[in-house]
């Protein structure tokens, strides 16, 4: 794979940093990966080499706030990250992407199918929601608990509790480390 790249784009008068990873800019068509809370870019890293051996263009942008893109600390949302992906694809010139969203990467990507339809090829989404809106007591606790935990005790404590959810077994240790380390490094404003 060839090393990442950076994308700069103007927001208003200021600049703001957006990373990628780009691994095969010849392949087509692209497909735009985005990533879950608190992860970053590299959380495609396995799926990588399989797409480009198909052909494709993977893309896998650091949204603000996680992995190397800076977050500005003005106005965080799932609309505005819609907003930068899209323009990320129309600055590459991808033509449509199939845009694959995970967990919250699959909030934005459903933004950006809804908004910017002619940059859509299709729509993959893996566990995510439209609407955070646990539908039982124990995934309201775990809301809840997540959010206390960021506020008191800060990302590393919550990062755990996220890595040893998505990572419970004991064979998992090794990938549980990498996903609070991670965690870790984001930006809480985001």
């Amino acid at each position: 794979m060839q090393p990442s790249a950076c994308w700069r784009r103007v927001f208003g008068c200021d600049m703001t940093k957006l990373h990628y990873l780009d691994p095969h800019p010849a392949g087509h068509p692209a497909v735009l990966l985005l990533h879950g809370l608190g992860s970053d870019a590299t959380s495609w890293t396995l799926q990588l080499p399989a797409l480009t051996g198909a052909g494709f263009r993977p893309i896998a942008p650091d949204t603000p706030g996680f992995g190397q893109s800076p977050y500005d600390g003005r106005g965080w949302s799932i609309r505005r990250m819609a907003a930068d992906m899209a323009s990320l694809l129309e600055e590459l010139q991808t033509g449509p992407a199939h845009v694959v969203g995970l967990s919250m990467g699959g909030t934005i990507a459903q933004q950006i199918a809804l908004h910017y339809p002619h940059l859509t090829r299709r729509l993959v989404l893996v566990s995510t929601f439209a609407i955070l809106r646990p539908d039982t007591l124990s995934g309201w606790l775990y809301f809840v608990q997540r959010a206390i935990l960021v506020n008191t005790l800060g990302l590393p404590a919550q990062a755990r509790v996220v890595a040893q959810r998505v990572f419970p077994g004991p064979r998992y240790g090794p990938l549980r480390e990498m996903l609070v380390e991670t965690i870790s490094r984001a930006d809480p404003r985001a």
